[in-house]
């Protein structure tokens, strides 16, 4: 098979760049762990109940990108991730208003979650397709900024906190999701041509979602995934709540969430882009084993300082996770229907956001606040997850094997 021409264009770049403004700016979702114990107090809410919103948005918008990924194939990521932005940022200013747990989780949780997922998947889905040969570098540059987002916008939520409060600081947020992210979507486009193949005809390859939700190789990938996302999001949920338990004020133990969110937007752009030559089950278990043995070295116990080296390194290894999840769909099975089978496989992030957080809150919760069972819990996640990477990488090499980029839709003008 000939190998096509590609020629970066500007529709590309102005697709790349607006892709990752629009993460940024969905990077303040994990402003929640910051504001957590404010909203316990305020409610007299207990950990577990208090979490509740952050799992349930967790869990939707992962069906939000399901949604929105088998839309986005049909009718575009333009529109779609227009709509999720108006959906994110009404969920936002609504969750800011909420005076109950259910509407708070209604507004938060269902219509803020659907919403994230759908501008979400319209952003990477785009990005990659604009950068086939660099899918992995794309996909990273892309969830990068969603990781920078969070370490600006954590720390943010954490700075005003007192004089504002979380109500006020997610009608903020809110307000600038709703009037920036829908401009911004306006940016994300698809590529406007196709790769030519000999014969001088189109072709667009790959497998549809219903075939690939036949394979082996997909579930394995699921579970894989659900054991490592549930690991990484007890973390991300519980940082600060641990850090206070082992003797940090809370203003110290915010700075988890940024030096989690530095680790994590480098992970995603490095471990991304190294995928694209080492492989990406071989990033996947390679990150998996070290995510073990940080969670062990937390549940033995660490200095403060010792804690905040470990957070660097969980967020390098969550990114790398996160980056790894549209580029190994895409490599398998092609990217006819990239977005709805990058948004099925993403399903395993949603359970894993109901899991890990709900999880740690009960295991500390039901060991007087110490998180030292909920890490080893992690730890056995993260070795399990290993193994099903394993399992899937001899799928790959010896089962089941979709030829990668080189048959599919490029940009070309």
């Amino acid at each position: 098979m000939n190998r096509p021409t590609i020629l970066l264009s500007a529709r590309s770049l102005t697709t790349m760049i607006a892709a990752m403004l629009v993460m940024f700016l969905l990077g303040a979702v994990y402003a929640y762990g910051i504001l957590l114990p404010a909203i316990m107090t305020t409610f007299h809410w207990r950990n577990a109940e208090a979490i509740l919103p952050q799992s349930v948005l967790l869990f939707v918008y992962a069906i939000g990108m399901g949604l929105g990924g088998v839309l986005q194939d049909r009718i575009g990521p333009t529109r779609i991730a227009m709509f999720g932005s108006i959906l994110f940022g009404l969920g936002l200013l609504f969750a800011g208003r909420a005076t109950t747990l259910l509407g708070f989780t209604v507004s938060y949780g269902i219509l803020g979650g659907i919403g994230f997922g759908c501008a979400y998947v319209s952003a990477v889905t785009a990005a990659m397709r604009s950068f086939p040969h660099r899918r992995g570098l794309a996909a990273g540059l892309v969830v990068g900024a969603f990781g920078i987002g969070s370490a600006v916008w954590a720390p943010l939520a954490q700075h005003v906190l007192d004089t504002r409060g979380w109500q006020e600081i997610l009608s903020i947020y809110g307000a600038i999701a709703l009037i920036a992210l829908p401009f911004l979507s306006l940016g994300i486009r698809p590529p406007r041509a196709v790769q030519l193949i000999s014969d001088g005809n189109l072709a667009t390859s790959g497998m549809t979602l219903g075939e690939s939700l036949r394979t082996p190789i997909f579930w394995v990938i699921f579970l894989a995934y659900l054991c490592v996302t549930s690991a990484g999001l007890m973390w991300l949920n519980h940082y600060k709540l641990f850090g206070i338990s082992q003797g940090m004020t809370a203003a110290y133990a915010s700075w988890l969430v940024a030096i989690t969110a530095i680790g994590s937007g480098t992970g995603r752009v490095g471990i991304g882009g190294l995928s694209d030559s080492l492989g990406r089950f071989r990033s996947l278990i390679g990150a998996t084993l070290i995510g073990m043995v940080l969670f062990i070295l937390l549940a033995f116990g660490l200095p403060h300082l010792g804690i905040f080296v470990v957070a660097g390194f969980v967020g390098i290894v969550f990114g790398a996770w996160l980056a790894l999840y549209g580029p190994t769909a895409t490599d398998l099975f092609g990217m006819k229907a990239a977005g709805a089978i990058y948004g099925a496989l993403y399903l395993s992030y949603g359970f894993g956001g109901l899991l890990g957080p709900t999880l740690g809150g009960y295991l500390a919760e039901h060991h007087h606040g110490s998180y030292r069972l909920a890490f080893f819990t992690a730890a056995l996640l993260c070795l399990l997850g290993t193994i099903l990477f394993g399992v899937a990488q001899r799928l790959e090499r010896f089962v089941f094997r979709h030829p990668p980029a080189r048959e599919e839709e490029y940009p070309l003008e």
